[in-house]
């Protein structure tokens, strides 16, 4: 990035750097210097290509389109633009046509056989593999994601997605043995470092759980996910007191995972006090209907019980006019 910033009008050094940061979700930056690579030289697809794709990742398929088409208005035979296109076509719910641009990515990539094309290449491989994966043939996915692996072994952002796929497969130890291959490239991931606390959770190994949630914390302080699943395991453990700031905090940076705030909730009323636990107690339940979680929504008025509390969805809110959620006092 220091090289990039003071070699503005290379345009090839930007759209590499922007490449690293996407695939390592740094994308605010990545979008930065995918502009930099289209002000550098907007007639190469190189930069409009990897905009494209920093968008999609950021959750913008559909901005990401335009960007990506212009790519391919500028140059037919490179194939990383049919690649970005075929994941946002696939994000889009157009697997049809994604398919057909992953597969023209496939013909124009094997054919120039560089080392930024076997890592295009890789990427395209991973996107078939997630297609795949999006629709439960995991095995098939694995194959794509092993593709993926033998032309770029050091781009670790696979690692996640594939040891979701063999735990689906119930292959535990084989999720294992990819993300500590990945964590070892990459050591600072929080995506990896959340994933493998996940996976030793899912296996009853709560305390190595524990070690990979505070590392991946160490290496991202607001990693949600981590926040969620690590204060999850303290509440569990009964330090309400530590959950509760790890969950708080969760909550802050956006979660919507209604357990996140049941656990807030019943922590506070483990600490006699309705009067913190009331509004998570109601705003969860609220995210517990949109979601359609029955169980946890059960749970959330059995909690309310506690402390006199009548919960209402947002849509029971609006069909009837309901009194301001209060705590009732208590006799």
């Amino acid at each position: 990035m220091i090289l990039g910033q003071s070699n503005p009008n290379d345009s090839d050094l930007h759209f590499e750097i922007a490449y690293l940061l996407v695939i390592n979700w740094r994308l605010e930056d990545a979008l930065e210097f995918a502009a930099m690579a289209v002000n550098a030289n907007p007639e190469v697809p190189h930069g409009w290509a990897i905009q494209a794709m920093a968008l999609d990742w950021n959750g913008d398929p559909a901005g990401a389109l335009a960007p990506a088409l212009h790519a391919k208005s500028l140059d037919e035979t490179f194939g990383f633009t049919d690649a970005v296109l075929g994941e946002i076509y696939h994000d889009l719910a157009q697997d049809e046509l994604a398919n057909t641009y992953l597969e023209r990515a496939v013909a124009l990539l094997e054919a120039s056989r560089t080392n930024v094309a076997n890592r295009m290449l890789a990427y395209t491989f991973r996107v078939q593999g997630k297609m795949f994966s999006d629709i439960g043939d995991y095995e098939s996915a694995v194959d794509y994601y092993q593709r993926a692996i033998e032309l770029a072994p050091s781009d670790t952002y696979w690692a996640v997605e594939l040891a979701m796929n063999y735990r689906s497969l119930q292959q535990p130890d084989n999720a294992v043995q990819v993300l500590t291959t990945a964590a070892e490239q990459n050591p600072q991931d929080p995506a990896i470092l959340f994933e493998m606390g996940r996976t030793y959770r899912n296996n009853g190994n709560d305390e190595r759980a524990l070690e990979y949630f505070r590392r991946c914390l160490e290496a991202a302080p607001d990693y949600i996910p981590c926040l969620s699943w690590l204060g999850g395991l303290q509440y569990l453990d009964g330090d309400y007191v530590t959950a509760i700031s790890n969950l708080e905090r969760a909550i802050e940076l956006g979660s919507t995972d209604p357990e996140d705030f049941l656990q807030v909730g019943h922590a506070y009323i483990a600490q006699g006090r309705c009067d913190l636990a009331t509004p998570y107690l109601q705003e969860g339940y609220g995210l517990a209907v949109q979601q359609e979680a029955v169980n946890l929504q059960s749970q959330f008025l059995t909690h309310a019980q506690s402390c006199n509390l009548t919960l209402y969805s947002t849509s029971q809110v609006t069909a009837t006019p309901a009194p301001t959620l209060e705590a009732t006092p208590q006799p």
